[in-house]
């Protein structure tokens, strides 16, 4: 998906679910000689929650360069990693439907035998 040609609205909730998926990631650290679980801190090393303050700026100069901002760093993250944020958006994909219901001009479904 080019990140680019999308809608500043939807530019930003694309940014939403990035931090999601980056906060949601666990790594181990060893600490006083014990392994510990801790949350992911690379929304925050990135400055990200800023970056989506800044798109919700009054400014328009402020929001238009924040969000050419994330689409500069966009690119940057794996294909998993965009493919999860993606996912997390919950936008409609027609292609995804499966086509298991009939279709309302379908004639077979509509026959005048009743």
């Amino acid at each position: 998906m080019d990140i680019d040609s999308l809608p500043p609205e939807h530019a930003i909730i694309c940014l939403e679910s990035l931090i999601k998926v980056l906060d949601q990631r666990r790594h181990t650290r060893v600490v006083m000689g014990k392994e510990i679980i801790v949350g992911g801190t690379l929304s925050k090393a990135l400055k990200l929650p800023e970056l989506l303050k800044q798109t919700r700026s009054i400014q328009s100069a402020k929001r238009e360069q924040a969000l050419e901002r994330f689409v500069d760093i966009w690119p940057t993250f794996s294909a998993k990693t965009r493919q999860l944020s993606l996912a997390k958006c919950d936008w409609y994909n027609p292609e995804d439907d499966e086509d298991d219901e009939p279709s309302s001009f379908d004639k077979d479904y509509y026959s005048d035998d009743d």
